[in-house]
């Protein structure tokens, strides 16, 4: 057991963890590169690097914390969707929005601010947060959360 082979192991879950958005792409580069620095083979390093990076990349966005809620048909909103399954109060146009409201495509409300990921603020909320980040993890369930934290550490454990 190796201290470099378990930073090694996890450094495509750290790169997944600072670039969520391209968490894949992230992890099979830095696997690659690894496994190519260390004699291995470059597309096999690719593919597990790839998984700890899927699996950094969904660790850095629950330490963000639940994603905010979106505006949807009817006015109604939702966590996961933005489309409610409520039937349009009165008064609303086609698309869900009242006249007075900005409209886009669909009927999505304009002028909400998307929150910016940063790496630095996930890294002190899963360390001052713990808890919150697991239970962000499992989506509201501590159990499920703790469950796909020791998954994605799992490899690093064994890679050492």
């Amino acid at each position: 057991m190796s201290l470099g082979n378990l930073f090694t192991s996890l450094a495509p879950v750290a790169a997944g963890f600072a670039f969520p958005g391209f968490a894949l792409a992230a992890g099979a580069a830095t696997g690659a590169g690894i496994a190519a620095l260390r004699d291995e083979d470059p597309l096999i390093g690719a593919v597990t690097g790839g998984l700890g990076g899927y699996g950094g990349g969904q660790l850095g966005t629950a330490a963000m914390g639940p994603a905010p809620a979106t505006v949807g048909a009817g006015g109604a909103t939702s966590a996961t969707t933005g489309v409610s399954t409520l039937a349009p109060t009165k008064g609303t146009i086609m698309g869900g929005a009242t006249p007075s409201a900005t409209i886009g495509p669909l009927g999505a409300a304009q002028g909400t601010a998307t929150p910016t990921y940063s790496a630095t603020t996930a890294a002190k909320n899963l360390f001052t947060n713990p808890g919150g980040v697991i239970s962000n993890l499992g989506g509201g369930d501590m159990t499920t959360g703790a469950l796909k934290a020791g998954a994605i550490g799992l490899p690093a454990v064994a890679g050492a």
